[in-house]
Order: C-alpha cells, then structure tokens, then sequence
C-alpha cells in the first residue's frame, strides 16, 4: 500500500509539474516509468502465486514456542498441548527444509519432517499452493490444500499459514468427501 501511495503521489506531482509548464519537472517521464515497473514488481512479488525461499527462511533458525489446540475427536472437545517448532534448512538439499515439532508433556510424539519446497513454489511437501498474500501490515498468508484421511476418512484439507516477525499459526481445516463444510481440526499457534 505505501509503494501505490508513493507512486500516486510522484504520477501527480509529475502531472502538476506538467500542466503548469514548470520547465523542471520534479521527475522526468523515463525515471517516472521506471519508478512505477519497481513498484509494480514488488507488488506481484508481495502477491505472487508461489511460495518463496524467502518465504520460509522467516521461520526458520529460531526456535519457536506455544501451543497447539486440536479437537479431539474422543470427546468432541478442543484440547490445548505446549508445543514448540524449530524449521532449518537442509544443508544437503537446499529445497528441502526440516520441521522439527516438540511437545514438552508428551515426547513420545516429538516429530520430524523434511519437507520440499518445489522449485516453481506451488507445493510444500504434499501440499498445494493456493494462495500467497501480504497483507498491508507485512503479515505473510499461505494457503494450502491436500487429500489425505482424517480418521480413517476420505477428505480434503486447507492449511492457512500466518507469519509475521514474531508470530506463526498454521491451521489444518477438514472437510470429509461425505460431505459436510471445512472445520478446524487443529491449530499450531507459536511466538518467538
């Protein structure tokens, strides 16, 4: 949003310059031109439709602590674990980064992952990019899809990833091939 309201800004006073016949200009056409492909640019960057090296590389290195609150099936509840996530990237395959999840009650579930970050960004590991945006504050949105079962049943699932400087959700949504509308399944909220 700043990059459009600095170009809004030189567009017009290059436009005043112009019908006043100023004969300087504050900005001449060519470097006018050139400063509206930079802020273009950045603008499909913040939105493109694939993840970037850049885009991981925020979470990763530091160890990120908090909580994950899933709903547990047994008793229809949401339930809430400490939890914490460390991401690195792969020294051996610079595509692949490792997601290493803690559970300080529960060890035994203590989990690693070496996920693939394809080379045109669509997929993450088995997912599919569906949507890449910044928002105007600089937060990081990712959604994502994938089939797979939920509790031995056929269904659809949609991550959305939330990162900012200090913050990280990713949230797993379910909707069963039997029918029914996506509902949160678990929620990963961590702080660094």
């Amino acid at each position: 949003m700043t990059k459009l309201i600095i170009l809004t800004s030189l567009v017009a006073q290059f436009c005043v310059a112009s019908a006043s016949g100023a004969s300087t200009a504050p900005m001449k056409p060519a470097m006018l031109a050139e400063t509206a492909l930079v802020a273009e640019q950045s603008a499909v960057a913040q939105n493109s439709n694939r993840i970037l090296v850049e885009d991981m590389q925020k979470i990763a290195g530091t160890l990120w602590r908090g909580k994950l609150t899933y709903l547990d099936y047994s008793a229809n509840v949401l339930r809430s674990i400490p939890s914490n996530l460390l991401v690195a990237e792969s020294k051996d395959d610079s595509s692949i980064w490792l997601w290493s999840y803690g559970y300080d009650d529960e060890p035994h579930a203590n989990a690693k992952d070496g996920i693939k970050l394809s080379a045109d960004g669509r997929q993450l590991g088995d997912e599919n990019l569906i949507e890449r945006r910044v928002t105007e504050d600089g937060t990081l949105i990712l959604v994502t899809s994938m089939s797979g079962q939920d509790d031995k049943r056929q269904a659809q699932f949609r991550f959305t990833y939330t990162i900012t400087k200090n913050a990280f959700t990713r949230q797993k949504e379910v909707k069963l091939e039997s029918g029914g509308d996506y509902f949160v399944r678990h929620t990963y909220a961590w702080t660094r």
